[in-house]
């Protein structure tokens, strides 16, 4: 039976570009069954918070978010953080819209943990700072809880001194069995030919280039291997470019952003997934836990959140100079 507990959730749904917004939609057909739920997928100009008895944001490291964030500061609620690096969501929001200024306080509010009105300390700070510069203090100290998807993850939360309630919910999987043969045949791929699998937007820290770099030597000895490499790519991953200098078109195949369905059956033709992440930034991949629903075999990086799984359902290659010989 459904309670009378109201919750509002501002996250993004499907089709929005992201993953967060494939969990958010298996979230809300499930939640809606034990609370009275709403969703907003945008921030209306007007926004009565004492409707409810609590708020949910959904916060990941990405543009989609951007407006949930300045909404979850404004009025405390419970973030549900998908990684707990919020850096490249909140340079977006400040250095990249012409903002220097905007961006050092944000940089000093994460260092010192308080708003420095005097710009001029910020001048010893680089601009901009690395990635992994996680920039999690503000929201925190405006959170009232917090939900993220391991242990990994709370530990960084802690180590950000948010000592207030944190929930570890363990993200998803979905067992299925799907029928991989049309999606083979869309892409050439012969029935018995081993096809290698790397998803999702294309990052410099899922390290799209070793993998690439791997593949090519593994075709040298098991010529009749494909690759197929499915999203959109960061700029410094140029992975059009490298396919043409490689002379791989044959072998190398590229599909931009998928819908679901074709998502999840371009993953079942696939023999093995690559899912690597260096550095990591805590997040647990949607597309890894789909690729476990489909039994595939996930090659993942020996860190992070990847740490607490089982050490039987997936192989785990090291983050260091070995890690294109190993996963080789």
């Amino acid at each position: 039976m459904r309670s009378s507990i109201r919750v509002a959730m501002f996250t993004p749904l499907p089709p929005a570009r992201t993953g967060t917004a494939e969990y958010a939609r298996a979230l809300v057909n499930e939640l809606g069954k034990l609370v009275n739920l709403e969703i907003f997928e945008s921030v209306p100009k007007r926004f009565n918070g004492k409707a409810f008895d609590t708020v949910i944001y959904q916060i990941a490291n990405n543009p989609h978010h951007s407006d949930f964030y300045e909404r979850a500061l404004d009025h405390p609620g419970i973030a549900m953080l998908h990684e707990v690096n919020l850096h490249d969501l909140i340079k977006g929001r400040t250095l990249n819209c012409g903002g220097e200024r905007a961006y050092l306080k944000e940089v000093m509010y994460e260092v010192f943990g308080k708003d420095i009105n005097d710009p001029g300390r910020g001048e010893s700070f680089d601009v901009p700072q690395p990635r992994t510069f996680t920039m999690l203090r503000r929201l925190l100290d405006r959170s009232e809880r917090c939900i993220v998807h391991s242990s990994y993850a709370e530990r960084e939360l802690r180590a950000k001194s948010f000592r207030k309630p944190v929930a570890v919910v363990p993200h998803g999987a979905t067992v299925r069995n799907l029928d991989p043969r049309p999606y083979r045949q869309a892409l050439g791929v012969p029935p018995s030919a081993p096809l290698i699998g790397l998803f999702g937007y294309l990052r410099p820290d899922k390290r799209v280039r070793e993998c690439f770099q791997s593949i090519e030597r593994l075709l040298d000895t098991h010529p009749g291997t494909h690759l197929l490499i499915v999203g959109q790519s960061h700029p410094e991953v140029p992975v059009k470019d490298w396919i043409v200098q490689s002379g791989l078109e044959q072998k190398v195949h590229t599909l931009e952003f998928q819908k679901l369905e074709d998502f999840d059956g371009n993953l079942a033709a696939c023999d093995i997934i690559l899912n690597l992440r260096h550095p990591t930034f805590g997040e647990t991949s949607g597309t890894m836990m789909r690729a476990f629903g489909l039994g595939k075999t996930v090659i993942i990086s020996d860190t992070g959140a990847s740490r607490e799984l089982p050490d039987d359902i997936c192989i785990r290659i090291p983050p260091d100079g070995h890690e294109e010989t190993v996963l080789l």
